[in-house]
């Protein structure tokens, strides 16, 4: 009866909410009176809130059993005909995604008021507690409260989906600043096949760009296949890691254990945590036993080669996720030297393996200033990001401590009970504060700041430490006959707080006209006939992609000046670089260049990514736009054609430390 009362006073609340959030503006513009389609989804609305409303009341009664007999003869008569409920369950998620992704869903005109977190999270547990009966009767062994998490995690999981799978689409331009040119850089461990040349291999997270490569092997893959390919990466490393956890844990029964990982994925999504330091994560998960030193050895080794030519702060954490394990599986036997041994030699292999990796990867990837591999030590630190701005509205910390607070009173109630040795406490406290204070200078570098990704590895372990508590999975020296209570409150806020940062993610996808599209790249081809009849120099600082795919052909590969590379190179001052770039726009070394729009506007503190673009501005707009004009800019794409000045200033000189 007491989760029976909460679920319905919780879903009279957000009934209650998604009325006024959807209302006051719908009212406010007139829609409410003007469409019959609004009009009749809030009187069913209102009917529903009213409904749940006596309902709850009915709840605190002892007429409460007359409806509790009808609900159970009508979820009998549903189990009759189960499988009426696939459709249904099937309808309600295309519902829920053309609700947040399509700009023009089917009920409404238009979804620009489907925005506030606020609503969606009403939204979700409505749909997912009016879905609750079907799950019940195409299951029928599931608890109540189990259909409800699975209904929920149902949804959740579509809508992170739906962020990932609607990006696959079969259009030219980059759909993003820079997502297009996360392709052209896994193309680059294929330069020779693709632009007839070997060129440098990328200096920005290469594991990423090398799991990006794997298309290119098939052959001429289109650029949505290549899409697909990342979308599955998104969505599919958190799905694996989080089944190769538990395999590793001894969970209740079949449905807690695919709940577990549902929720584990919608968990590791909410940083998101990258699916390149997920590949080494999956390795620890899936080789490492804490009994055999040897086996653990390799695995971690392998893993930490991973690490290596991935981000620098990602080196130690395939070793620390492996002595996580190991203090959670392994009680302190009183000797303090044999205890350490084993993870002090996976600590200092892990870490040398990966600097090794990081060496060999710097020989062969040809880069003609090892400088960059170590730019982000050259970025300047934004503290303010930690806390509410207008680049991440919730603040990295505040959120960061609120997701993390189940978890955290988990592993003090832990302590408090002492079933863990203190020197076990003291080592897995230390590494997850370690992992969360690193995370958050990393999170105030410029070109960060603007989600919790930066704290992946934190979320790692604080993942896999607050799962084996819950699955009793932990071994302690202390009251080993008396099962470690866990508070009902602290398991569902760790439920739920995951769906929050979901919600935040995913816009409707841009109407982009493919008709349109093939009109500027023909355009695009003809502004550069003239140089490919002339073999002059054509630079794309921005959709490069159209080399990589053949879209633009008979030009050669400029390599450097690509807009990631360019940008992370004006964010570090690397005034070498830099220097070499003004130089060669001084003496006008391309016949064209294609960017992005180039505008000199500079944001104020109120904007989002103030800092960014204004280093953009001043160390690439204004050199570019001082030796180079605008032909033209093709509207949908943004695409900006720039030729020579007839009559170019001094060149651009500047101080090289």
């Amino acid at each position: 009866m007491t989760f029976r009362r909460t679920v319905l006073g919780l879903t009279f609340l957000a009934t209650g909410i998604a009325l006024l959030e959807l209302g006051i503006p719908a009212l406010q513009d007139g829609r409410i009176p003007a469409s019959s389609k609004w009009m009749l989804v809030f009187i069913l609305g209102g009917l529903f809130f009213s409904g749940t409303g006596v309902l709850w009341g009915l709840s605190l009664t002892p007429r409460w059993q007359t409806f509790e007999a009808f609900f159970q003869r009508g979820l009998l008569a549903l189990r009759r005909i189960r499988w009426v409920g696939i459709p249904i369950l099937g309808l309600v998620g295309i519902g829920w995604l053309e609700l947040i992704y399509l700009p023009y869903p089917a009920l409404f005109e238009r979804n620009d008021l489907f925005l506030s977190p606020a609503l969606r999270l009403s939204l979700l547990w409505v749909l997912g507690v009016l879905t609750v009966p079907f799950w019940l009767a195409l299951f029928p062994r599931l608890r109540g409260v189990e259909a409800l998490a699975g209904a929920l995690l149902f949804l959740g999981l579509l809508h992170r989906g739906g962020e990932y799978f609607f990006a696959v689409r079969d259009y030219p331009f980059s759909l993003g600043w820079s997502e297009a040119s996360r392709f052209y850089y896994g193309s680059l461990f294929h330069s020779q096949a693709i632009y007839g040349e070997s060129t440098p291999l990328p200096f920005l997270h290469p594991s990423r760009y090398l799991l990006l490569s794997i298309p290119h092997l098939i052959g001429n893959l289109p650029l949505w296949a290549h899409r697909l390919w990342q979308a599955l990466l998104w969505f599919g490393m958190p799905l694996l890691n989080a089944f190769l956890l538990a395999r590793r844990l001894s969970l209740a029964s079949r449905s807690i254990r695919w709940l577990f990982i549902g929720w584990s994925a919608l968990f590791l999504m909410q940083g998101p945590v990258y699916y390149h330091l997920l590949v080494a994560s999956g390795i620890v998960l899936a080789g490492f036993d804490s009994r055999r030193f040897w086996r653990s050895f390799f695995v971690i080794v392998l893993a930490s080669l991973w690490a290596g030519i991935s981000r620098v702060n990602w080196f130690p954490v395939p070793a620390m996720l492996a002595i996580m394990l190991y203090l959670l599986e392994q009680p302190y036997p009183g000797n303090f030297w044999r205890w350490v041994k084993n993870p002090v030699i996976w600590g200092i292999s892990g870490v040398v393996s990966a600097f090794l990796a990081q060496a060999m990867y710097i020989a062969l990837s040809r880069q003609p200033d090892i400088s960059s591999f170590g730019s982000s030590f050259f970025s300047s630190l934004l503290w303010y990001r930690l806390l509410p701005s207008p680049t991440y509205p919730p603040g990295i910390l505040p959120l960061t401590v609120i997701l993390s607070l189940p978890i955290l009173f988990l592993i003090a109630l832990n302590g408090k009970r002492q079933i863990l040795h203190p020197l076990r406490l003291l080592g897995l406290s230390g590494m997850v504060f370690i992992l969360f204070a690193g995370g958050l200078v990393v999170s105030t570098k410029i070109g960060g700041g603007a989600n919790l990704h930066n704290l992946d590895a934190y979320w790692m372990t604080l993942w896999i430490w607050g799962s084996a508590l819950f699955s009793g999975q932990v071994t302690g020296e202390q009251h080993p006959g008396v099962p470690f209570r866990k508070p009902a409150i602290l398991i569902a806020l760790a439920f739920i707080l995951p769906f929050y940062p979901a919600v935040m993610e995913g816009r409707p996808i841009p109407v982009l006209d493919k008709a349109r599209a093939e009109f500027e790249l023909s355009l695009l081809k003809s502004y550069l006939k003239p140089a490919v009849e002339n073999q002059q120099p054509v630079l794309f600082i921005w959709q490069r992609q159209l080399l990589t795919f053949h879209q633009i052909e008979g030009l050669r590969l400029i390599f450097p000046y690509e807009t990631i590379d360019l940008m992370e190179y004006a964010m570090s001052d690397n005034r070498a670089y830099l220097q070499q770039f003004y130089d060669d726009l001084c003496h006008q070394r391309f016949a064209v260049i294609v960017s992005a729009q180039q505008n000199i506007v500079f944001k104020s503190p109120q904007d989002t990514f103030p800092e960014e673009n204004n280093v953009w501005v001043t160390r690439v707009t204004i050199p570019i736009l001082s030796y180079y004009k605008p032909l033209d800019t093709l509207d949908q794409s943004g695409t900006q054609i720039l030729i020579p000045k007839e009559n170019p200033p001094t060149c651009l000189r500047i101080a090289v430390p």
